[in-house]
């Protein structure tokens, strides 16, 4: 089927040839739609609206859903929307038809406007005026009354009394607020100070006053938080999570070139934890008594300068064959000495009274095992000593021959009787001279014997320094890791002392753990995993703005 179609532009103007389109094929689609064969600019007709299918030397126009109407005569004419469809004498190869706007309709659709226009109008007041009202309450309703509110002492006690729904400051709630701040959601000054005005730093630090730095504002002033709002990295009202960046990117933006960002800096780059991260460097003890410390990383070749003044080893206590008790042979567990701390993150200091004490009760004197050294009193060792011998020497009792009459010659004259003050120091020296040095104190501790020419009871436990924790800068918890065995972790039963065997490398947490990216049958692991943003050692101060 061929049809050839000529649009006419007004009634009364010739026809242009050059707008002329011809058509072939079953039928032709006629609509405002784009996919039509025929579409019309017409938004009097649908979407899809009619089909044309010849019929011998005319026309059918189908209206979808609608009649069929038959153009067979030239002249035959009906009404498609906003035009008027005649059929023309026919061509050599078919029908012609002719499209000219019908002025017709553009009346009926001035008309139907004018209708529409004037069932907008109610009596005695117009649309517009309806809307200057609405606009006047929601102004009311959503501005002045919240305003009202949060500035009158009056108003503030209303609103917390008010039902949810009908507290106006609902309109200005742009989000969920997060869970930790639920609690003072409908209390919108506890952050909001000042209206129209956003939330100061020095408001979150009334709440959260022992926030730090994430690194000395005086090495790196372009950290310093101090210049910085909270809210530029901790985003309120977007939901019921908190307000807490943990996007990895955030800290390998810096971290991924750490020299670009501070040339002097000792830190490793870091870009993923399964990746790319440096085993750990865990903090020794270089100065006991001053307390110091210096990172070494896991794997540089000893020996570690390890001076905590505390001689242990792992691997004699926990000997699978038992250690010597005072009840026979013992075999210890970790959890014989090593206990949670309070929320099971961290594990508890261990006591000498509550974990050694059984097996180690630091007696003296094997002839009166009542009598043991104080622990953790190390200046009064000495005066505990020597108080005993005294008091043993006056009441008459002899704890063995002088040191040199066990080698005096047949007929030499017996030495003189030492007199009990001078007994009793010498046995107190003897006695501090075995016991702090070798077999009671000096079996864990450092200690230091008298300077020469000294009183020989002057013997000294040097100081202890263990840290809480190895890893400073990073945390770890246990609580999380109860279903693990320690030895997997800790090589506990061949560490002879020091913290290079019983920690951990990173190794051994990659075993389970993997970056952000994840891995088979591991935990997806992101810098704040273990690593937190801000350090309490370093707080932020009065000065945030």
């Amino acid at each position: 089927m061929t049809i050839l179609i000529r649009f006419r532009p007004r009634r009364g103007m010739s026809i242009d040839p050059k707008q002329d389109r011809r058509f072939a094929g079953a039928e032709i689609r006629v609509g405002r739609a784009p996919d039509n064969d025929l579409v019309l600019r017409d938004a009097a007709l649908r979407f899809h609206h009619a089909v044309l299918v010849q019929q011998d030397a005319g026309v059918v126009v189908r209206v979808l859903g609608g009649a069929a109407i038959s153009l067979a005569v030239a002249g035959d004419s009906v009404r498609v929307g906003g035009y008027s469809l005649a059929l023309d004498a026919p061509a050599a190869d078919g029908p012609v038809l002719v499209f000219e706007p019908d002025e017709d309709a553009r009346d009926d659709a001035a008309v139907l406007a004018a209708r529409y226009l004037a069932w907008l109008e109610l009596p005695r007041l117009s649309a517009r005026r309806w809307a200057l009202w609405l606009v006047l309450a929601i102004l009311a309703f959503g501005f002045v009354l919240p305003l009202a509110a949060m500035l009158l002492p009056a108003g503030r006690g209303l609103l917390a009394t008010a039902p949810a729904a009908l507290r106006p400051s609902i309109l200005w709630e742009v989000g969920t607020m997060s869970g930790p701040h639920a609690g003072f959601g409908t209390d919108c000054t506890a952050c909001h100070e000042t209206p129209f005005v956003p939330v100061r730093s020095g408001a979150c630090l009334a709440c959260h006053a022992g926030t730090g730095q994430h690194a000395d504002p005086h090495r790196v002033p372009g950290l310093d938080l101090a210049a910085t709002r909270c809210e530029a990295c901790h985003h309120e009202h977007k939901g019921t999570a908190q307000a807490i960046r943990q996007d990895q990117g955030f800290c390998v933006s810096c971290h991924g070139d750490i020299k670009a960002q501070l040339p002097g800096s000792a830190l490793a780059d870091v870009t993923d934890f399964g990746r790319s991260h440096p085993d750990f460097a865990p903090s020794i003890v270089t100065d006991a008594a001053a307390g110091t410390v210096t990172r070494i990383r896991l794997g540089t070749p000893g020996p570690w300068p390890d001076r905590s003044n505390l001689s242990f080893t792992h691997a004699h206590h926990l000997d699978p064959a038992g250690i010597k008790g005072p009840d026979g042979p013992r075999v210890l567990q970790c959890a014989d000495c090593h206990r949670p701390a309070a929320g099971g993150a961290q594990m508890q200091p261990v006591r000498m009274e509550r974990d050694c004490l059984s097996c180690h009760a630091l007696q003296f004197e094997p002839r009166h095992p009542e009598w043991r050294l104080p622990h953790g009193q190390p200046q009064e060792v000495a005066s505990r000593v020597l108080g005993f011998y005294s008091s043993a020497v006056l009441a008459g009792e002899s704890f063995g021959p002088n040191q040199d009459s066990l080698f005096a010659r047949p007929g030499d004259a017996p030495a003189p009787a030492e007199l009990p003050q001078a007994a009793a120091r010498g046995e107190a020296a003897a006695a501090l001279a075995s016991s702090v040095a070798r077999a009671t104190c000096g079996e864990c501790h450092a200690t230091a014997p008298p300077a020469p020419g000294a009183d020989p009871l002057a013997w000294t436990v040097l100081p202890v320094s263990v840290p809480d924790s190895f890893l400073k800068l990073a945390r770890f918890d246990h609580a999380k890791h109860t279903s693990t065995p320690c030895q997997s972790c800790h090589a506990a039963q061949t560490s002879n002392g020091g913290p290079a065997a019983l920690l951990p490398g990173i190794a051994t947490c990659r075993q389970c753990h993997a970056g952000t990216a994840g891995d088979a049958q591991k935990i997806a692991s992101p810098c704040v995993s273990c690593h937190v943003y801000h350090r309490p050692e370093l707080p932020v101060g009065e000065a945030a703005k």
